[in-house]
């Protein structure tokens, strides 16, 4: 029978295992090993981010629209530098489930909200003359780098557990295999993502 771990590595090769199926047979892994850490990490990523810190991989790049009602979604132009320019960046705390679904749809710009106390401030540094409804928009394109990310994190880790001689066999691990990958230093998810860890 193939060995667990080996599975997971061609998983991440293929093009027809989903990133949310790999996720589940990550945390299987991580659970059957015993690795609060992947567990988490996978976790996090299956449910989204609403209580953990968003990693750096998430974070993605919006331009802002405000909604004249005469004239629809027009540009709002903010700097490229000093406090505001914070604001062209932000986490994106959706599971990959849903990211996956999005990926699905047939536009290509998504659009976010934007806390109402964030509005009132762009409003106001703006100078518009009433409160407009205010929204962040961004290309799903940039999906492609979270979910490059997470499968590298995945295949590095299961390339760490087959050096260490971690396989797994019809679903079971040893005990001498669960001390070795206790003992294991486990992905870093702020860390960038380049194939290596």
């Amino acid at each position: 029978m193939a060995k667990l771990v080996i599975e997971l590595q061609k998983d991440c090769l293929s093009s027809n295992v989903s990133l949310t199926d790999l996720l589940r047979k990550a945390r299987f892994i991580a659970q059957k090993l015993d690795i609060t850490e992947m567990i988490d990490f996978c976790t996090n990523e299956l449910e989204g981010y609403t209580k953990s810190a968003v990693p750096k991989y998430r974070w993605i790049l919006v331009t802002y629209k405000f909604f004249n009602p005469y004239r629809g979604w027009l540009p709002f132009e903010l700097p490229s530098t000093g406090p505001l320019s914070k604001l062209l960046k932000r986490p994106m705390q959706l599971s990959i489930g849903e990211m996956e679904q999005f990926l699905q749809s047939t536009e290509d710009v998504m659009t976010m909200g934007v806390p109402a106390e964030v509005q009132t401030k762009l409003c106001e540094w703006s100078d518009l003359p009433f409160p407009f409804e205010i929204k962040s928009f961004f290309s799903k394109t940039q999906f492609a780098k979270i979910f490059d990310s997470v499968k590298n994190k995945i295949s590095d880790w299961a390339i760490d557990l087959e050096r260490k001689g971690v396989l797994g066999e019809e679903y079971q691990f040893t005990q001498q295999e669960k001390d070795i990958a206790k003992n294991m230093t486990i992905i870093n998810i702020n860390a960038p993502t380049n194939g290596t860890n």
